[in-house]
Parts: C-alpha cells; structure tokens; sequence
C-alpha cells in the first residue's frame, strides 16, 4: 500500500512539474469591434549605410494609421531612397533630408537605402544583431512559483526513491 501511495505521488508532482506556464496577455490590443491595436508594428530594416527613427503621429483611426519616418544615415552614406512593404500612402516626403510621413493599415516593414556619398553605390542590408544582455519579454511569469513547484517535484521523486529503497532493504 506505500508502495503504491509513493508512487501515486510521484506520478502527481510529476504532472505538477510539467504544468504550463503562459504569458501575458498582450495589452497592445484594445477592445474595438475591429480588433485594431493601439499601434500597427513598423519595423525598420537597417543597412550598412544607417537605418531610420520613426514615431507614430496619429493613433488608428478607420484602420490606419500616419507615421513620421527620419532616415539615419552612417557616416560616409546619404540616404537614396525606402523600400516600403505593406499596405501605405505616402502623405509627404522632404526630399532634402528624406524624411517621409505615410499612412499605414498594416504591419509595415521599412528599409533607408543608402548610397555611399559621391558614389551610386547602394549599401546592402544586413542583419540586425541584438547585443542585448536581456532575453525579450514575452509576459509576466512567477519564476517563483515555478521553481518551488519544480523543487517539489524533485523532493517528491527523491523521498518515493528513498522510501522504495527502504521497503526493497525490510523485505
């Protein structure tokens, strides 16, 4: 009957261990009967030659949205010209420094071309390394409760093991 009893437990803290853990709920989503969020995500490509600041200059309104957009180009560069993927609207452009505002109704994808001054020579894209030290956030979790939980998984699992052991030496 202990026998089955600390096995019974084991099998139990064992599921225990292997609960899941989600993360939070997004907040960038707002109760509208759209389902729109605050914010559509623009994402700036950078190159060689510089990459781009960007600020959201309205908030969605019927689906669409206008952002301010200011190439930044490296030393050596001058900016050349966008390449735009999504659904937009080019609203103004200052063809002196190159910055754009447009009108987005998607997730929109950005990348300054550049050239290098003096030249017609386009930077090529690269990929964007994050030297970041911290691993993105993905919600709130209670690291805590998880590891107590897993400790206890791993207590149970040592006292079933010691008590078989002990029954395996009576016998």
């Amino acid at each position: 009957m202990k026998k089955v009893a600390a096995i019974l437990a084991a099998v139990l803290m064992m599921v225990l261990a292997t609960m899941p853990v989600f993360a939070e709920e997004d907040s960038t989503w707002l109760s509208s009967p759209q389902g729109s969020k605050k914010d559509f995500n623009i994402v700036v490509v950078p190159t060689e030659g510089g990459g781009a600041d960007y600020s959201y200059t309205t908030d969605i309104v019927d689906g669409k949205q206008q952002v301010h957009i200011v190439p930044k180009p490296n030393d050596g560069y001058e900016f050349n010209h966008w390449d735009i993927s999504g659904d937009y609207t080019i609203v103004s452009q200052d063809d002196k420094t190159g910055a754009i505002d447009v009108i987005v109704s998607e997730d929109t994808v950005i990348t300054p071309v550049y050239s290098k001054i003096g030249t017609n020579e386009i930077a090529t894209a690269t990929a964007y390394v994050d030297n970041s030290s911290k691993s993105p956030k993905t919600g709130n979790t209670d690291v805590m409760m998880v590891t107590m939980v897993s400790l206890a998984a791993l207590l149970a699992i040592g006292i079933t093991v010691g008590a078989s052991v002990l029954v395996v030496k009576k016998k």
